[in-house]
């Protein structure tokens, strides 16, 4: 009898909620379709604080996103700003460089036809795989001129100023010259800094470490030296030339044939 009467109680409690659900849907359906806008004020009370915090949240984030965008922009400054100031103190140890250079050291004997420059900043210091001689328009100097060290050209005039000027060595990075293998095989050597040239070449062509390149168009004298030989593909070996002269030992350079 107890256990019917206990099963018997939650239904009945079941059926008066749903009873008071319907009555409550049913009193909202009829004042809404007998005043409209009954439940406006009560709507807009409702989502005028949703609205604001809404606003806020959003006002919060794009503050936020500023406060990370400006940190971002001041990091980027900072590194130009760092960039800026390296570039600055290498432009200064150049002007010590040539301001080190005493005039006596500029006036070395110059064989006929030639001027021998002080060099007074080498790759260590200028942009890789050029030169800053101590001759420049004043003692004659003008764009294109050769350049050559203990006998063997490396480079030409790029730029020239009063008493200065800049020479770029022909084994500057992407230049390209045309020479050939112990007088016989004519490759073309691309310049790859440092010195230094490579090429690539069929496997059956006879090339030894020690071979020189010579470019007829420059000098007919040694261009390159092969220092060393790799296998590139099935057909094909790289080869690696140097320069004749070590470019970061240089004192002085003649300019002109």
């Amino acid at each position: 009898m107890n256990f019917h009467l206990q099963r018997k109680k939650p239904r009945s409690e079941y059926v008066r909620a749903l009873v008071g659900v319907c009555v409550f849907a049913l009193a909202i359906f009829v004042l809404q379709w007998l005043a409209p806008n009954i439940f406006s004020p009560i709507s807009a009370g409702i989502a005028k604080p949703l609205f604001y915090a809404r606003d806020s949240a959003l006002s919060a984030a794009a503050s936020i996103g500023a406060f990370f965008s400006s940190r971002d922009a001041l990091t980027n400054e900072i590194a130009a700003l760092d960039d800026e100031l390296a570039r600055v103190k290498s432009e200064n140890e150049f002007l010590r460089s040539v301001s080190a250079a005493s005039p006596e050291a500029r006036e070395i004997p110059s064989a006929e036809g030639t001027l021998v420059a002080v060099v007074l900043s080498r790759p260590r210091w200028s942009a890789y795989d050029t030169l800053i001689i101590g001759t420049g328009y004043d003692d004659g100097v003008h764009i294109g001129m050769p350049v050559s060290a203990s006998g063997f050209v490396i480079g030409e005039v790029a730029e020239v100023n009063g008493n200065t000027s800049l020479v770029s060595l022909y084994s500057t990075a992407g230049k390209k010259t045309i020479a050939q293998i112990s007088g016989k095989f004519p490759v073309e050597l691309i310049g790859s800094g440092g010195g230094t040239f490579e090429t690539r070449i069929a496997k059956d062509v006879p090339v030894s470490v020690g071979d020189g390149a010579f470019a007829a168009s420059i000098s007919p004298k040694l261009f390159a030296v092969v220092d060393a030989i790799t296998n590139a593909s099935e057909g094909a070996v790289k080869i690696f030339f140097r320069l004749p002269v070590n470019i970061f030992e240089l004192r002085a350079v003649d300019v002109g044939m």
